[in-house]
């Protein structure tokens, strides 16, 4: 079967466009190499500047204000308020009552927690894999997990320690204890009164 008239006109066409395309950009490329060579050629030098002034005795440029600049400061007194009441809470390990409530009308503002524990005597909680648990139970219960590091003591037991700064809020009712018994824990933050 041969191809029909019609088809080797389109095929030759199909041929000479793209020769045509061809030599469109050919010729553009070497007519824009050679007309624009100047101005490229003249972008690409370096630029050599000169500063002729004004220059100091020592050849610098000549500032306006030199030396150490004279501050005045108005209404200096700034007052400084502490951000609400410093709080430590302490909670040992193997002991009962492990529990902070949140007084009403405050808002406990927890920002740093430190933890140790022995590993080898873990039983509850995630404290054997190196968790620690920080519940909150609120409004919203939510539960904080903390991965110790590995420490030994001078007796070669293995503990894991938590110290971590954090920014975790309690509304007022809230319960806070931790849920490793066999961590010693301490919180530490402040409370604010609550917004109404």
């Amino acid at each position: 079967m041969g191809t029909s008239a019609r088809e080797r006109g389109l095929q030759g066409s199909r041929i000479a466009r793209w020769l045509l395309a061809t030599l469109i950009i050919g010729a553009s490329t070497i007519i824009g190499g050679t007309v624009l060579r100047d101005p490229i050629a003249n972008a690409a030098q370096l630029v050599n500047a000169t500063i002729v002034g004004p220059l100091d005795a020592n050849g610098n440029l000549k500032v306006r204000e030199q030396g150490t600049m004279s501050v005045n400061v108005s209404n200096a007194t700034v007052p400084v308020e502490q951000a609400g009441t410093p709080l430590v809470l302490d909670f040992p390990a193997q002991q009962e009552g492990g529990v902070f409530v949140v007084p009403n009308n405050k808002r406990l503002v927890i920002q740093y927690v430190n933890a140790k524990w022995d590993i080898t005597a873990a039983t509850c909680c995630g404290a054997e894999d190196g968790v620690l648990n920080l519940i909150v139970d609120g409004p919203m219960y939510s539960t904080y997990l903390f991965v110790g590091d590995k420490s030994t003591d001078q007796f070669g037991d293995l503990f894991r320690v938590v110290s971590e700064p954090v920014t975790i809020y309690a509304s007022g009712g809230s319960l806070v204890y931790r849920g490793n018994e066999e961590a010693d824990v301490q919180i530490s933050g402040y409370l604010l009164d609550a917004r109404t």
